[in-house]
């Protein structure tokens, strides 16, 4: 249950049917329909924008046998946000439109503790860095829709010359958006894979 005044906004329904057969028999190699039990799950799930996984998750799972309903089953599960870290994406950690400075491919970016220059060599992205003190970086690579694509974390030291690539080679073609936080600072790139 969420706490007095939280709200849900700009969630997502999904709702999906799934219908498979079980075996009534001890012995599988004697299969029969006539002797297969059906099996439908009705599911409904709830997602924000900015998530991979469903906030929450309602099954409904209804067993038949010669179209008589033999058993149901149903559950729940509530994931909130704040359960979802590392994979949830909140849109008040990341600057608005207004705030948010765009950089083309091979820009530089000079604000900070880091000073960054961010390529694309096919579906690899490239990012040349320099720290101005120790720091935990992340990068987030997203869709367009928030979902999380690929996600990795390492602490660095001060230092120049620094370089990492992230592979996206599982990814469709098309605009991600690439966020770096570095000790709580996000900045965030327009990428084309």
């Amino acid at each position: 249950m969420l706490a007095e005044n939280d709200t849900l906004r700009n969630v997502l329904r999904v709702h999906t049917i799934d219908s498979y057969s079980i075996c009534m028999d001890i012995d599988s190699a004697a299969l029969d329909t006539a002797r297969l039990a059906q099996v439908i799950d009705e599911r409904y799930e709830w997602y924000l924008p900015e998530s991979q996984y469903p906030v929450i998750e309602d099954v409904t799972s209804t067993s038949y046998f010669n179209m008589d309903v033999v058993g149901t089953t149903r559950y729940a599960y509530c994931n909130l946000p704040s359960d979802q870290v590392p994979y949830y994406i909140s849109q008040t950690d990341f600057p608005s439109d207004d705030e948010q400075e765009g950089f083309a491919d091979g820009d530089a970016q000079d604000d900070g503790i880091i000073h960054y220059q961010i390529e694309t060599h096919g579906k690899v992205i490239q990012m040349a860095y320099d720290l101005d003190e120790d720091a935990t970086i992340t990068n987030i690579v997203a869709n367009h829709m928030g979902m999380l694509c690929v996600s990795r974390q390492w602490t660095q030291n001060a230092g120049q010359g620094y370089s990492t690539q992230i592979d996206c080679n599982g990814l469709l073609p098309g605009v991600y958006i690439l966020y770096i936080n570095v000790n709580g600072k996000v900045y965030s790139e327009k990428v084309t894979l």
